[in-house]
């Protein structure tokens, strides 16, 4: 990005938009804003993907070697993994609300609800802690305190 932005100080103004409309520009801004969005902005947008039932879409947030640890339960390890948890899990999107957000340096932690359908079909209420790990703008680590409501 500082070569492009150099060369850029160095051409005349006429060829400043020809250099921005340039493929390997578009690629690094468009690389450079997707660092910058925030980690919390990075799970809003994640969760929401999940609630469409839009499951590939909430894994582009994930890095590939993601680790999920279901703390007493299981731990998954990479995409795949991640992948065949939410085939079996998610039969419906799963129903969340957020309670709160808390973001602090590499570390989101949500704190929220979520209702799932169980083997059954029948629906469960749970209480959750999720701790997320990101690295260079993605989930690379899950912590999920998960407690079934009574």
């Amino acid at each position: 990005m500082k070569i492009v932005f150099i060369t850029l100080l160095m051409m005349g103004s006429t060829d400043f938009l020809s250099a921005v409309r340039s493929p390997y520009y578009l690629s690094e801004h468009h690389f450079k804003s997707n660092l910058n969005m925030d980690n919390k902005t990075v799970l809003e947008k994640a969760n929401l993907a999940i609630a469409k039932g839009d499951y590939e879409g909430f894994l582009s947030y994930c890095t590939d070697d993601t680790q999920w640890t279901f703390v007493g339960e299981q731990v998954l390890k990479g995409k795949e993994e991640v992948r065949k948890y939410m085939a079996v899990a998610y039969t419906e999107p799963p129903e969340f609300k957020v309670e709160k957000l808390v973001a602090e340096n590499d570390y989101v932690v949500a704190i929220g609800t979520i209702s799932m359908k169980n083997k059954e079909g029948r629906a469960v209420d749970y209480s959750y802690c999720d701790v997320w790990r990101f690295r260079d703008g993605k989930m690379a680590e899950l912590k999920a305190f998960v407690i079934e409501k009574t």
